[in-house]
């Protein structure tokens, strides 16, 4: 697995397509962002996707995935008030005072409070229902994709 953090989306999807053509070790090559403030969201999704690759996309922001493991999901549009809303959630459910997204130990805490395959099944019924009324990503407000991942992951161990 590798990671990039604070590049340019665009750059990232370069860099995974130089990356995953130089070596088979990354054939099977994910983009993980969320849509915040990105303007051409829809755009970077289709690239991703026609280069072969799967994009893993959570909007307007990546808590909206965390939010799903404690049975909620809603539909907030401005990525700021989305974190707060998990941190929230994050204190009522969980009994954590504070969010840090740095938090190597937030997936144990999450699996103690929730249900990661609860969480996997609320994502993709609200990402489907999405589907039939938009066309865009960007317009499926409280959706994400991570959950493929997710539940690609837990496959390929077992689970």
């Amino acid at each position: 697995m590798v990671i990039y953090a604070g590049n340019k989306t665009e750059e990232i999807i370069q860099e995974a397509e130089k990356r995953r053509n130089a070596s088979p070790s990354f054939m099977d090559v994910w983009l993980i962002f969320d849509r915040d403030y990105v303007t051409n969201f829809d755009r970077l999704i289709q690239e991703a996707e026609k280069d072969g690759m799967h994009a893993g996309w959570s909007n307007p922001c990546f808590e909206i995935w965390l939010s799903a493991y404690l049975g909620e999901m809603q539909s907030i549009s401005i990525p700021q008030k989305c974190t707060e809303r998990f941190a929230k959630l994050l204190k009522n459910k969980c009994h954590i005072n504070e969010y840090h997204k740095a938090d190597s130990k937030l997936r144990e805490k999450l699996l103690r409070y929730g249900s990661e395959e609860a969480a996997i099944q609320m994502a993709d019924r609200k990402y489907k229902s999405a589907l039939r009324k938009y066309e865009n990503p960007s317009d499926m407000i409280g959706c994400t994709t991570v959950y493929q991942l997710v539940r690609e992951l837990l496959e390929k161990q077992g689970n």
